[in-house]
């Protein structure tokens, strides 16, 4: 559930950047975003798994859920009442900035918003977690990355900082929680079948997974060693079209979300150690296993379909210029 809510937030995220004028704004803001539901859902589950002990707490918290279903419902059922308020509250909107002067950029407006929308989230998700079980399912889905050919040493260390850094942050949280308080626990993290073997044009993503993967395996044999109940899936999905994909681009057996996302849920469900969404990748993942690196270094990789050249060798080791860096934003694939 926590999962299935995770996708469908980030979809949310995603489509709150489009906004802002430039890609590398869009790109800025929704890493805010991603920060923002790291912290907001570590500091409610920290709240929730206290709170849940009472039962007054547990009758706001399902009153709530039931409310926002029966709002879904109402709103399915009377698409013409909900159009007409949308179209209302817009034409307010409008009469609103016309007259109000804005303190603050479009850009940082957008990113209170997006930090908004993760508190909203996080309380309605977590609250549905915790009302499923006794036991603690922790989720982690997130992540950002980019096909950086040029090799810019800040995007580098972004991606690995927030796919690891990140990462080893809020897995570490939850570990600690469950075993210091003999809590039998279950830590579930979506990483990619990117962290298989290192990709070249997806260097530091497919890094940085390999790497979460890795801290994954340390964190069991630890658990194992202190005698903590806390058990692990490492789920590894393929290419996934979802918002953050580049539009107009063809990714090697790419999956849709409704087709992605029920198989990610069953594996959180039946937690097995490892599980690679779907079949197919299974299959590729296995094969990939087998190369020797001597060969795997030889291999061209393909991510996309037009394929993006390789940038032309420059006599500036990195990016610099306001117009290059323009340049290298049309190159940016977010993945």
């Amino acid at each position: 559930m926590e999962c299935l809510l995770s996708v469908d937030n980030a979809v949310v995220l995603a489509a709150q950047t489009q906004v802002l004028p430039t890609k590398d704004e869009q790109r800025k803001s929704l890493v805010y975003g991603l920060w923002g539901a790291y912290l907001f859902r570590f500091i409610v589950i920290g709240i929730g798994t206290y709170l849940i002990n009472f039962w007054e707490i547990k009758l706001l918290g399902g009153l709530y859920l039931l409310y926002l279903v029966y709002k879904y419902f109402y709103d399915v059922r009377h698409p013409q009442e909900v159009a007409q308020k949308e179209k209302a509250k817009n034409t307010h909107k409008k009469r609103h900035s016309k007259i109000k002067k804005h303190h603050l950029s479009l850009f940082w407006r957008t990113v209170i918003s997006i930090e908004s929308m993760d508190i909203v989230f996080s309380i309605d998700s977590v609250l549905a977690a915790l009302a499923m079980s006794n036991n603690p399912v922790v989720v982690l889905v997130g992540g950002i990355g980019y096909e950086n050919l040029e090799l810019d040493p800040q995007r580098e260390v972004n991606i690995i900082a927030t796919n690891l850094g990140g990462f080893a942050r809020m897995l570490s949280t939850a570990y600690r929680y469950f075993r210091d308080n003999g809590i039998s626990g279950h830590i579930a993290a979506v990483t990619s079948v990117a962290g298989t073997n290192g990709i070249g044009r997806l260097s530091a993503y497919s890094s940085s997974k390999k790497g979460a993967q890795a801290y994954m395996v340390a964190l069991e044999q630890l658990a194992n060693e202190e005698g903590a109940k806390v058990s692990f899936t490492d789920i590894r999905p393929g290419w996934i079209r979802t918002p953050l994909l580049r539009p107009g681009l063809k990714y090697p057996m790419e999956m849709d979300l409704d087709y992605a996302v029920p198989q990610i849920i069953k594996a959180i469900v039946r937690h097995p150690r490892v599980a690679v969404v779907d079949w197919r990748w299974n299959i590729v993942v296995g094969l990939w296993r087998l190369v020797p690196n001597m060969v795997w270094t030889k291999v061209r990789m393909k991510i996309s379909t037009p394929d993006i050249p390789l940038p032309r060798p420059s006599s500036h080791p990195f990016v610099s210029t306001d117009s290059e860096r323009e340049e290298s934003r049309h190159k940016d694939n977010i993945v």
